[in-house]
């Protein structure tokens, strides 16, 4: 029978790979938290509440603010027009890229 600290190891390990996922799936502007259940073998609320107690942010807005970020890095370092990185990021048009820029960070995409 494992210990108690092999036991929050283990715990920890999985949170870990976990977490490791939806980081890699963020990039992925099709990831769906249906499809990382899935391929966790976690049910969808049971991954929901991993990933908020662990992270201390729902996967949908941890999702969103890292390809924000993705997407202000791309507007400092690269040439790329905004709608090219909007629609990298995920977005379905430049005037949404916006309004979640707007709404995340609390300035206009020429301010960041």
């Amino acid at each position: 029978m494992p210990s108690r600290r092999e036991e929050y190891a283990e715990q920890t390990n999985k949170k870990y790979r976990f977490c490791n996922c939806i980081y890699r799936s963020a990039s992925d502007p099709k990831a769906e938290s249906d499809i990382l259940a899935e391929a966790m073998h976690y049910s969808k609320y049971h991954l929901h509440r991993i990933f908020t107690d662990t992270v201390g942010l729902t996967i949908h807005d941890y999702i969103q603010r890292r390809r924000l970020s993705e997407a202000a890095k791309l507007l400092i370092f690269s040439e790329k027009s905004v709608l090219d990185i909007a629609l990298l990021a995920g977005y379905e048009s430049q005037q949404a890229f916006y309004g979640c820029v707007y709404q995340n960070v609390q300035a206009a995409t020429g301010q960041i």
